[in-house]
């Protein structure tokens, strides 16, 4: 159905314009499928619910943009539903590494960022729904001169360029010097602190400013 890729506010949803829709014959609005996630979510909430706590499934599934260059695309992954402490980003960054390792013999990087992160920075500074969306769109694409022209926060305008080893983390905290912003930092370095006591640091970089704009 059209309203699980629609719903709700604008932040985290897909853009509608970008959804091929289409009618059933009880005249409901229907979608080609454009994330698996949100599908998945409805499954486990209406289907899976007398089964316990955590979910770990995984999917690998044709999706559809209309705006995309490339209208149809597959989106192959895991998900793990149900944990809400580090255990379970742990485990999933620990499968991926293994799994990338099994592939790449360990020529490879996996990029971290936080989904809070651009929410957190754009409730703080006060910035409206639609600068935020441009915004968004600018560093996701990392476009250094159209994010360094909008009257915005430096915190902000410098998230396209705050990537690298973990000692992104510490310069960015140093820079914007908020409580709030720490805790996500903080939360990073925690990861990656584990991950390096479990051998996998040296596959592990950061990039703050993956702003993607489904941040469930």
């Amino acid at each position: 159905f059209l309203n699980v890729f629609s719903g709700g506010s604008i932040d985290g949803m897909v853009n509608i314009e970008d959804i091929y829709k289409l009618t059933d014959e009880k005249n409901r609005l229907l979608a080609l499928r454009a994330d698996c996630t949100m599908p998945i979510a409805r499954v486990v909430a209406s289907k899976l619910d007398h089964y316990p706590a955590p979910y770990r499934l995984c999917y690998d599934q044709k999706v559809f943009n209309a705006s995309a260059m490339q209208i149809e695309g597959s989106q192959c992954g895991v998900e793990f539903i149900g944990a809400d402490d580090i255990r379970a980003d742990i485990e999933i960054l620990t499968l991926a590494v293994k799994s990338q390792k099994e592939f790449f013999d360990g020529k490879f990087r996996i990029e971290l960022g936080h989904g809070k992160l651009f929410g957190v920075l754009m409730e703080e500074f006060q910035i409206d729904e639609q600068t935020a969306l441009k915004a968004r769109e600018f560093i996701e694409q990392k476009n250094f001169a159209a994010i360094q022209a909008m009257e915005l926060p430096e915190a902000i305008k410098l998230l396209p360029r705050m990537f690298g080893d973990v000692s992104v983390l510490d310069s960015y905290s140093a820079l914007v010097q908020n409580s709030r912003v720490d805790e996500i930092l903080c939360y990073l370095r925690k990861i990656y602190d584990i991950l390096a006591e479990n051998g996998c640091g040296d596959s592990i970089c950061f990039d703050l400013g993956l702003v993607h704009r489904l941040d469930y």
